[in-house]
Order: C-alpha cells, then structure tokens, then sequence
C-alpha cells in the first residue's frame, strides 16, 4: 500500500488496495470453480452452490427479521456501543444470528433502560433466528444436497465431459498455433 510522507493512505492506495482484495477473493473463487469440473471433488462443489443459492434465494426474509430486530434492538438497547447507530446494529444482529447472542454483556451486567421489551425482543430473537431459522436453512441444505447426490452421477459426467472438451480444445488450439507460426 502506497503512503503519503506522513503514513497516511492516500484515496488511490485505499482504492487499489480495495480492489485488490476483491480480485485475490474473486480469483480463489474461479479456482473453485474450475475445480468443479473434477470428478473427486467436483461434486462436494456442486453441492456447496446449491446450498448457497439456496441460502441467497431465501436471505430477503432472513434481512427483513435481521433489519426489523436490528432497529428494535437500536432502540431499546442504544447505550450499548454495537446498537448506537443502525448500521452497526444490523450488522451485530446479523452476527447475533451465528450464536453470537451476548446475553450477559446486554442483559446481566448493565440495567436496561427498558427492561421489559428488551427481555421480549431478546426471547423472540432467540426463538425465531438461531432456533427456527438456522433449522430452516440446516433442512434446506440436507434437501439440496439428497437432490445433488441423487444426480450424482450425471453431474459427475458431465463435468467430465465439460473437461474433456475444454482440454481437447485447448490442444488443437495449440497444434493449430504451432502450424500457423511454421508457415
């Protein structure tokens, strides 16, 4: 990362660095991808995108519970430095929704401002996302995957297929190359 003379990033270093991390990501994501196409381990790939598109089909409902218990929890718990502004408190409730929950740092040490609705929110929140969500989304992945393996075999051949060609392809492209440059 380029520095000014007093350490400071400049616009264009923070810009460059930027967009170098999300080509490094974007990068290791195309390998995964062409790793796809191998039989031994192709299929554990395929099985790792279904579940996501799964996952991304039905994020719209997880945002909508995470911005509506993000805001709620910005209002009753405000005096904490996590819920002090809304994004920071979307973003703790998105993490809350790992496990992350944090019950004594919010609810035991410190009193509440108000303690009743925050006891309520906090019981809904564990009750809906953790619990029902997480197994929502833990039965959605065990159907995916059934529907992947049962179409194992196909998958596994057409893959196979798919890397054939592109070697194939890439060969004659090469002969072709090399009888072009004799003439």
């Amino acid at each position: 990362v380029s520095t000014q003379s007093t350490g400071a990033k400049t616009i264009e270093s923070v810009t460059q660095w930027q967009i170098g991390v999300v080509s490094v990501f974007m990068a290791w994501m195309n390998l995964i991808m062409f790793l796809r196409k191998f039989p031994t381990i192709g299929i554990y790939i395929v099985m790792f995108v279904t579940v996501l598109i799964t996952f991304l089909q039905i994020m719209i409902i997880l945002l909508i519970f995470i911005v509506a218990f993000a805001l709620s929890f910005h209002m009753v718990l405000d005096k904490f430095p996590a819920f002090v502004n809304v994004l920071p408190s979307i973003m703790k409730t998105f993490v809350m929704m790992t496990g992350e929950l944090e019950y004594d740092g919010y609810y035991v040490d410190d009193p509440l401002y108000y303690p009743e609705a925050s006891y309520a929110l906090f019981v809904c929140f564990v009750i809906i996302v953790p619990i029902v969500f997480m197994n929502l989304l833990v039965g959605l992945a065990v159907d995916d995957i059934k529907e992947v393996q049962h179409r194992a075999g196909l998958e596994r051949s057409v893959m196979k297929i798919e890397l054939i060609f592109q070697v194939a392809e890439h060969k004659v492209l090469d002969r072709w190359n090399r009888q072009s440059h004799r003439h």
